[in-house]
């Protein structure tokens, strides 16, 4: 089996997550908060989990809900922000 091109595999699922896709909103969540594929960003996990939520990948909330414990009160409200627009 050939090893996962985590780059390759964030670069399809943000083109997929910007079209409204839930499973590749909450996959690109995934590569935020674990870093493969991606520089880890605690933010952009949440701010896609949070997308994610909203569309419907109710399972993304165990995401957000493991990020904002390391967020300070206005990290959380510029995810927030992030995330509805």
């Amino acid at each position: 089996m050939a090893p996962v091109d985590y780059s390759r595999a964030a670069k399809w699922c943000h083109a997929a997550a910007v079209q409204g896709e839930k499973d590749a909103q909450n996959n690109l969540a995934l590569l935020y908060y674990t870093g493969n594929g991606v520089r880890r960003n605690f933010v952009l996990a949440y701010v896609w989990a949070t997308i994610a939520v909203r569309s419907g990948f109710y399972e993304a909330a165990s995401i957000k809900n493991d990020v904002v414990q390391y967020f300070t009160p206005n990290e959380i409200t510029y995810a927030e922000t992030t995330a509805r627009n």
